[in-house]
């Protein structure tokens, strides 16, 4: 396949990417970043992705992704700014601790080829290793902070069945409606953002690759915090979510072991999507990354 059959195929390759998502779901992002998983660009070396404007729809700001050269050995960067568009900028956290911090997920995680780089002046972190495991690289830099999430029917009904789930680029997809078709609202409020969890492991569920979830212990101001919440949520139409960072990851299963601060969440996760969570739960960072504009730059080599 030469470049111009590759030129002509790219707007097919990825309309079909966009027709996997349903809006309000779809995002450029999503479009993109699973063209990059899937590597359609390595038959030949060429250009085929140039600089394309994302944005992110789970808080992680900003993104970029470009592409030229490809062969079988790609790598990527990940690069992590902080985002300065905010009415308070967040201050930059120290690079020694930082990159100390990087280095230990990425021992905890088990990823190999990783080099980690921290600039202290116009703060940013950039992330190097296997184009393979791009969706894990992006994950290195978040915070890790685990919140409850009250949430409540909006009493109103959606268009279409498919408006209540919004696929994730990482984990389940998010249910946004009740057992009626009703659609949720989410609460703004997160009193409890600095629940801290001391033990966090991977465990499966159910047969298949996505049977997987993730089991969570709290501390004791935790559990309080989960209990108080727990007895909040009343009726048919609240719930509880779970989010970690800006990601909102749905309603946990909630067992007797609750009173003790064990937080389970729901199935649907692939084992490493679980592994990597749990251990990103264990290794909580600095907040300043939490809105962080991502940059993405794949090459060859």
């Amino acid at each position: 396949m030469d470049s111009v059959d590759i030129e002509e195929r790219l707007p097919e390759i990825l309309t079909a990417e966009a027709d996997r998502y349903e809006l309000p779901v779809f995002s450029a992002q999503h479009i993109a970043e699973s063209a990059v998983r899937k590597g359609f660009w390595r038959q030949r070396k060429v250009l085929l992705l140039a600089a394309v404007g994302l944005l992110g729809t789970t808080g992680a700001g900003g993104a970029v992704i470009a592409a030229a050269g490809h062969e079988a050995h790609d790598r990527v960067t990940v690069t992590f700014r902080l985002n300065e568009t905010f009415p308070y900028p967040p201050t930059a956290p120290p690079a020694g601790g930082v990159q100390e911090w990087l280095r230990n997920r990425v021992h905890a995680e088990g990823l190999k080829d990783v080099d980690i780089t921290v600039r202290q002046d116009r703060f940013a972190v950039a992330v190097k290793g296997r184009a393979a495991d791009l969706e894990r690289l992006r994950m290195l830099g978040l915070p890790g902070h685990l919140s409850l999430l009250r949430v409540w029917s909006s009493g109103t009904v959606p268009t279409s069945a498919q408006h209540c789930t919004e696929l994730q680029k990482f984990g389940p997809a998010l249910q946004l409606c009740d057992s009626s078709g009703t659609a949720v609202n989410v609460s703004g409020e997160r009193d409890n953002a600095d629940l801290h969890v001391v033990e966090a492991h991977a465990e499966q569920r159910s047969a298949g690759p996505d049977g997987w979830t993730v089991v969570t212990r709290l501390d004791a101001a935790g559990a309080q915090s989960l209990s108080n919440l727990s007895g909040q949520v009343i009726g048919a139409h609240e719930r509880m979510w779970l989010s970690v960072d800006a990601t909102v990851y749905g309603q946990p299963a909630l067992t007797d072991a609750a009173r003790d601060g064990v937080v389970e969440f729901g199935s649907g996760f692939t084992k490493q999507e679980a592994t990597d969570l749990a251990t990103i739960l264990m290794t909580p960072g600095y907040d300043a990354l939490a809105n962080a504009d991502t940059t993405v730059t794949v090459t060859g080599g």
